[in-house]
C-alpha cells in the first residue's frame, strides 16, 4: 500500500514503514443485474505492517430475467452473465524514514527538581545526531525553554543553563526566579 499511496516511495527505507493507527475504511459494492447478486466486504484487522480484508463479489452466468416493460411493450430480458462488484478504500497513516536518514528514538521525559544556585548532572549517551529540549518552569506562570544539539552543545538564559559534554548533561541554576525552585 505504501508504494502505491505515497509519492516517491523509493525515497524511503522500506523496513521502516509502519501503519500508525487504524486506517479509515470505506466499503462499497453493487450488482448490475436485476437478480442483485449479493456482494459483501469486511475490514478484518490491521497491525503496524499489515491490513487484512475480505471482499466477495460473485458472478452469475447467462440467464433470463423478469419481463420488463419498455415503451409500453413487455418483453423478457436476457443477460449474458456478469455479477456484482465489491470495493474497499483504505486510507492509512504511515510513518517512514527517508533512506540515509539517521534513526532517532525519543527518550522519555524526566523531571529534575532544582533550587537556586544548584547543579545537576544526568548521564546521557547520545549518538551522532541528537537534540535535547529543556523546559524550565517555576510555578504556573514562569516558563523558559532551551534546545541543544551537536552544533550547539550548551545554551543559557539569565537564571539557568544547560550543556552536554562527554555523555553528561549538566543543568545549572544561577538564581531563584520569583522565590520558587526550577523543575
Amino acid at each position: 500500500m505504501f508504494s502505491v499511496l505515497v509519492p516517491n516511495p523509493g525515497e524511503y527505507d522500506p523496513d521502516s514503514v509502519q501503519i500508525l493507527e487504524k486506517p479509515k475504511v470505506e466499503l462499497n459494492g453493487d450488482s448490475h443485474c436485476e437478480r442483485r447478486i449479493p456482494w459483501s466486504g469486511t475490514f478484518d484487522s490491521w497491525d503496524q505492517h499489515t491490513v487484512r480484508y475480505t471482499l466477495n463479489a460473485p458472478s452469475i452466468g447467462d440467464h433470463n430475467d423478469t419481463i420488463r416493460e419498455r415503451i409500453g411493450i413487455r418483453h423478457p430480458s436476457f443477460h449474458t452473465g456478469g455479477g456484482s462488484r465489491a470495493t474497499i478504500l483504505i486510507t492509512p497513516t504511515f510513518a517512514a524514514r527517508r533512506k540515509g536518514a539517521s534513526r532517532t528514538i525519543p527518550a522519555p521525559e524526566s523531571t529534575v527538581e532544582m533550587a537556586a544556585n544548584d547543579v545537576r548532572t544526568i548521564n546521557l549517551q547520545l549518538g551522532k545526531t541528537w537534540r535535547v529540549d529543556v523546559l524550565a518552569r517555576s510555578g504556573q506562570s514562569w516558563k523558559q525553554s532551551l534546545s541543544i544539539d551537536p552544533q550547539k552543545t550548551s545554551d543559557s538564559k539569565v537564571s539557568w543553563s544547560v550543556a552536554y559534554h562527554d555523555g553528561v548533561l549538566t543543568l545549572q541554576t544561577r538564581s531563584q526566579p520569583r522565590g520558587e525552585g526550577i523543575r
